[in-house]
């Protein structure tokens, strides 16, 4: 009893009072409660899935509870796949995404080029780097503890509220991609060479551009 009652007074103590918590359908994931606990704050997300989505997953979970061992025989039926960088993928896509901030550059619209920079970021040299370095490509989650032999690259693609900044990182992308991709063994991927040449011209005429203007 008295056992009982100190564990009581011990989960007492650690308990956190919630401070707030909401769905996650801003990132596309409504079943999700992200939670803030505590004076001294503790974000947490609660993900609630059906037992049947557990047979695709990237990775194991660890399972904490299991009330009937239903979880544990779900996942003895499927393995964890790993998802990999899709390099076509990017490809497809990367000279439209770069086009597009270019002509934001060009329009002044700063704050959405440095928007969509930060999206770049996380969609092309953030994950390569990370994968790279051995881990697991969230964005750029973690890069600094992960990919920091890539720190130096990275930071060519960030700017801050300046035109000229903002243009230079625009080039800082292209050039990190570009480098990514021809140290890659990639026989396999479908290069556009037409719409990269159009697209390089194009960016190149913005630099000029943004060049006489700041002068």
């Amino acid at each position: 009893m008295a056992g009982s009652q100190s564990r009581t007074k011990a989960h007492s103590r650690i308990r956190r009072p919630s401070l707030r918590a909401f769905t996650a359908e801003h990132i596309g994931v409504p079943q999700m409660l992200i939670c803030l606990y505590g004076d001294m704050p503790t974000h947490v997300d609660s993900n609630f899935m059906i037992i049947g989505q557990f047979t695709v997953r990237s990775e194991d979970p660890v399972i904490l509870w299991d009330r009937n061992g239903t979880l544990r025989a779900a996942l003895s039926t499927s393995k964890a796949s790993p998802t990999k960088l899709d390099w076509q993928w990017i490809e497809d896509r990367f000279w439209t995404w770069i086009q597009y901030v270019a002509t934001k550059v060009g329009r002044g619209e700063l704050f959405e080029a440095i928007r969509f920079l930060s999206f770049l970021q996380e969609k092309v040299p953030g994950p390569i780097a990370i994968e790279l370095s051995g881990g697991k490509s969230y964005g750029v989650r973690h890069f600094e503890q992960i990919a920091a032999t890539y720190g130096g690259q990275m930071r060519t693609t960030v700017a801050s509220y300046d035109r000229k900044e903002i243009a230079k990182a625009l080039l800082g992308v292209v050039e990190v991609y570009k480098s990514f991709r021809q140290n890659r063994a990639l026989e396999t991927l479908r290069m556009d060479a037409k719409t990269e040449e159009v697209v390089m011209r194009y960016l190149w005429d913005v630099l000029e551009q943004v060049g006489r203007a700041c002068t």
